[in-house]
């Protein structure tokens, strides 16, 4: 059972990934030809078996994939078709108003269906948005900045070209949060991440990892260069947080890589963890490790 719930989750991630990455028209026209495939079934088959529960597949792709525009336009579709297919196998109604009754309680049928999975899926994208950034900062969530890392490091494996993670560390900053409150230690936090996001590209990454430590992903970065980024973010910190009345610095460390095809998020982000421990024996210092 647990292979083949492992194999129908494999194919579901492949399917999912492929029709993700289909245009919308293309999704319209796909799901188009199913409704007309099923149109031509449910004709085949006679108005006595019922077919209805299958117009959902491309309603619900419509939906999913391609947004409630297109939603609409198939479920309008599937409603004609279905009405037509009873009408075509010979259905025979009392009155006149009845299939028209019939379309339009299955046009309503299918509206709900796809405006629920609309609904559903902007949720799911909200809370996915909410899980990859930091609500304080507006940085990216320890999870994203992997993920972002990950990428990095095979972009650079490809150019052959070197990458560094930076990992900060605010000095003091506990004193903020026992001294003046919790507000003003996420004020001072908001201030740090302000510095970061001013400073950086946008090829760069930048994470608040949790507490007072935040990471970098610099891409294509060289010693010279990081040195000098990193020692122009610990005095922007620096002066912010005197102007503020905090008592904090920053501790930054650094690993430089040249090879990242034979390194994992892992080592790097224990590798610039340590180099930063060293920074904080000094405080407000950068200590780069290659």
């Amino acid at each position: 059972m647990v292979v083949k719930n492992s194999s129908a989750r494999r194919v579901a991630v492949v399917v999912d990934r492929f029709l993700s990455s289909v245009p919308r028209r293309g999704i319209e026209a796909l799901s188009v030809c199913l409704v007309g495939l099923l149109f031509v079934i449910d004709l085949k088959t006679g108005y006595e078996l019922a077919f209805s529960v299958f117009y959902l597949v491309p309603i619900s792709a419509a939906a999913w994939y391609a947004g409630s525009r297109s939603a609409l336009l198939v479920a309008l579709l599937s409603a004609i078709c279905w009405v037509a297919a009873d009408i075509g196998a010979g259905a025979h109604y009392s009155s006149k108003a009845i299939p028209i009754w019939n379309a339009v309680v299955r046009l309503g049928f299918f509206l709900l269906t796809a405006g629920l999975l609309i609904s559903f899926k902007r949720a799911l994208v909200r809370e996915r948005a909410l899980a990859r950034t930091d609500h304080l900062t507006g940085l990216m969530t320890r999870q994203a900045f992997e993920e972002r890392l990950l990428h990095d490091i095979d972009v650079m494996s490809r150019q052959g070209s070197a990458i560094a993670v930076v990992y900060i560390d605010l000095d003091r900053f506990k004193e903020v949060n026992d001294q003046q409150g919790h507000l003003e230690g996420d004020r001072a936090l908001k201030m740090a991440a302000n510095v970061l996001s001013e400073n950086t590209r946008r090829a760069d990454g930048a994470a608040r990892l949790g507490g007072d430590e935040f990471a970098l992903s610099l891409p294509g970065a060289d010693r010279a260069g990081v040195n000098t980024l990193c020692n122009k973010l610990r005095t922007e910190i620096r002066i912010a947080m005197v102007a503020a009345g905090y008592p904090v610095s920053a501790s930054i460390g650094v690993t430089l890589c040249s090879d990242p095809a034979n390194t994992s998020v892992e080592k790097l982000l224990a590798a610039a963890d340590a180099a930063m421990y060293e920074a904080k024996k000094l405080r407000n210092e950068v200590v780069i490790h290659e």
